[in-house]
């Protein structure tokens, strides 16, 4: 062999090697459920059973009540399902609200906890191969407690304190909504603000014609008159 020919065949045999050492793709998965990849001569047995619970049914947004939904799943001899199993869930809520999230089985049941920021009616579907089962929920308001106070200092307004119906204050960080109407309930204005201590600061530009303050926080929506001086 020439001095050449063996630079070639070693060039080549690099080339093979580092094709061999090329990343797979990845895919998450959770540390607690591996997933065991069937093959064709050992596949998993099919689901046959499962049950779907949902606890609570019904929640309320701002007070960050969570749905916890779990599908246990187990095979036409009773048996729970393989570890790692794929479960997925699509929730479809009011105004085309959607949330799509996938779980692996552990000990045969999947686990998801959900916290809903669209109030209304949700639901709740969950697919295991051809298993296939359905429950609905309900997220609601949690409507504010009062008519929080408007302090105008200029091109300053500061809103609140807030309330939930309850009295208690909101999470700080709780984004609020903000937006100044017209007399025709046409947008002027726009501001998104968050709340320190149950109070939100925002400045305002000097507007004309503007006759309400609108603020949304947490699926719920109230309606002031605009006093700016």
């Amino acid at each position: 062999m020439t001095r050449r020919a063996a630079a070639v065949l070693a060039g080549v045999l690099l080339a093979g090697l580092v094709a061999c050492q090329r990343p797979a793709d990845l895919m998450l998965v959770p540390q607690t459920a591996p997933v065991v990849v069937p093959t064709a001569l050992n596949p998993p047995p099919p689901v046959a059973r499962g049950t779907l619970n949902l606890t609570p049914d019904v929640v309320r947004i701002g007070r960050r009540e969570p749905w916890a939904l779990s599908a246990t799943l187990t095979d036409a001899a009773g048996t729970p399902v393989r570890d790692g199993t794929l479960v997925t869930l699509t929730g479809r809520g009011p105004g085309g609200a959607e949330l799509v999230a996938a779980r692996a089985t552990v000990n045969g049941v999947a686990r998801w906890i959900l916290l809903p920021d669209t109030a209304g009616a949700w639901i709740l579907d969950v697919h295991a191969g051809t298993w296939h089962a359905q429950t609905r929920g309900v997220a609601r308001s949690a409507l504010l407690g009062g008519v929080p106070p408007l302090l105008w200092g200029g091109d300053r307004l500061r809103i609140g304190p807030l309330t939930w119906d309850d009295g208690a204050l909101p999470d700080d960080g709780t984004p609020v909504e903000i937006a100044a109407l017209d007399d025709r309930g046409g947008g002027l204005w726009s501001a998104r603000g968050f709340t320190v201590q149950g109070r939100v600061d925002v400045d305002t530009p000097p507007l004309r014609g503007a006759r309400t303050l609108r603020l949304a926080v947490a699926g719920a929506v109230v309606t002031l008159p605009w006093d700016s001086p």
